[in-house]
């Protein structure tokens, strides 16, 4: 049966209660996946770190993809170990869902990196795809897009026009974000400073 209007109207369905409160559930149950996923990486627990992710999922930072649970145990085991303490932030998320078992998510971060000479600051949002295996919610993918990782002392005469990916003993890199947004060069074109 369809919603309002005649039947093969092309009125959607409205979605029963059932289906609303399993998206409700799902999208708390992936609120809890991605602050779990904080303190995985900040507790340096690997085994929970890739226990977010489903079995064929992948992380993609900085140009560099990483698939499967053992390649991962060993990525974020190996750039863990460059830090001292470590706190990684969710300010916010947009999840949309595309069935009742996969979602798309743009999760709003930061995160502060311990290091030798003081902290390292990194501003980012992550672009996300979530699977529901098995009654839980899994990262699919993950995408680190940056607006800044630098050193906090530079934060605040960091001139925007130079690099602002600054990882501790690499070149530094542009900034994914906001020139890669569409909506960024639009402004640019239309008023730039």
């Amino acid at each position: 049966m369809t919603g309002r209007g005649d039947p093969g109207s092309g009125a959607r369905e409205r979605p029963t209660l059932l289906e609303r409160l399993d998206r409700v559930e799902s999208r708390q149950a992936i609120d809890d996946l991605l602050l779990r996923y904080c303190m995985a990486c900040d507790d340096r627990d690997i085994d929970a770190l890739v226990g977010c992710y489903a079995e064929d999922g992948y992380f993609l930072s900085s140009g560099r993809r990483t698939e499967g649970h053992e390649a991962m145990a060993r990525q974020f085991a190996s750039r863990l170990a460059d830090f001292g303490p470590t706190y990684h932030v969710i300010h916010g998320a947009i999840i949309e869902f595309d069935t009742p078992d996969t979602a798309r998510g743009t999760v709003l971060a930061h995160a502060e990196h311990m290091v030798d000479r003081g902290i390292v600051l990194a501003a980012h949002r992550y672009l996300d795809t979530y699977t529901r295996a098995s009654g839980a919610w899994l990262l699919g993918s993950r995408e680190a897009r940056f607006y800044y990782v630098m050193p906090l002392a530079d934060l605040p005469t960091m001139d925007p026009r130079l690099p602002r990916r600054r990882w501790p003993g690499s070149e530094p890199q542009p900034a994914d974000l906001p020139e890669s947004l569409a909506s960024y060069q639009a402004f640019l074109g239309r008023h730039r400073l």
